[in-house]
């Protein structure tokens, strides 16, 4: 081997220990690197777990903070609630309400006397709150009587006039008198129905008063009844009734409506209750009435105990 072979195979083992060296730098570099990335991913685990657990400790306190609100206003409305049908009670009894609740009486005892029915197949409820349908509303419908027959529901409202009443009338069938109408209702059209009572009382005279619907207040009950029926049974009418005690004098009912049902005298009243009895197919049973009753007594209750129990799934 001559001095230019030593000098080459020389040159050769320097480069292959210069890149043995490159690669172990390398490598260390990236074992350096490596552990760092671990070190910071370690951290980052740490730094997102704690967040985590921070979110969840958040979430949790506001879940909790919000089912605390939601029990506070859901106690709240039932306060509101308890406060309104307690104040209306005190203002809503009136004489032709308890008249009526007589009648009512007196035919339930004289059916069950005859053998007709059992004392828990007639259920009378007066003055019923029936609650608004609309969310967050906590007013009611009142309505006099509910009567739960096996025949069906009979929804009773009294109202009192004192003088002879023209019920359902309108422009066009009032003919020789419609001038009346047309001073008291100037803007309404011929065929709008309108009640009116021609007061006997003043001492000056005869007076024509103009009244609200009477029958607006039972067909109003019977959209508010209607979905509580319907957890019982399948879909049955209501039988709305307006029972008008004019003290005495007339009724002329012009109305051409079929609901709801117009009476003035405590017969044609417990005729028509009779009637249904006799004629029509049972749909509910003893067990059916007693849960019926319960649903439509404590109907404010329930809506916000729902109401109470949908915030809390929020």
């Amino acid at each position: 081997m001559d001095i230019n072979d030593f000098l080459n195979y020389y040159v050769l083992g320097v480069v292959i220990i210069g890149l043995v060296l490159v690669v172990f730098v390398l490598m260390f570099f990236l074992y350096r690197i490596n552990k760092a990335n671990k070190k910071v991913l370690g951290e980052l685990e740490v730094e997102a777990v704690s967040t985590i657990n921070k979110v969840e400790e958040k979430y949790k306190h506001r879940e909790k903070e919000q089912k605390e609100k939601a029990k506070k206003d859901y106690e709240k409305k039932v306060t509101e609630f308890k406060a309104y049908v307690h104040d209306m009670e005190k203002i809503s009894k009136t004489t032709c309400e308890v008249n009526t609740y007589h009648i009512l009486s007196s035919l339930k005892e004289k059916l069950v006397t005859e053998g007709t029915i059992k004392p828990s197949e007639m259920i009378i409820l007066p003055k019923v709150f029936l609650p608004s349908n609309t969310q967050d509303d906590i007013s009611a419908v009142k309505v006099g009587h509910i009567v739960l027959l096996k025949t069906g529901i009979y929804l009773i409202d009294t109202k009192a006039f004192q003088g002879n009443v023209f019920y359902g009338i309108t422009k066009e069938r009032a003919k020789d008198f419609s001038f009346i109408l047309n001073d008291l209702f100037p803007m309404e059209e011929k065929e709008i129905e309108k009640t009116i009572v021609f007061d006997n009382r003043q001492e000056t005279g005869l007076k024509v008063v103009a009244v609200e619907n009477p029958a607006k207040r039972v067909m109003e009950g019977v959209d508010h009844l209607q979905p509580i029926a319907e957890k019982h049974t399948v879909h049955n009418p209501i039988t709305p009734i307006l029972f008008i005690d004019h003290h005495g004098n007339q009724l002329v009912n012009y109305s051409k409506t079929t609901t709801p049902y117009v009476f003035d005298d405590q017969e044609a009243l417990t005729r028509f209750l009779v009637k249904r009895l006799e004629e029509c197919d049972s749909i509910y049973t003893e067990d059916e009435l007693e849960k019926l009753k319960h649903s439509i007594e404590n109907a404010g209750m329930d809506k916000h105990i729902s109401l109470y129990n949908s915030s809390l799934t929020l």
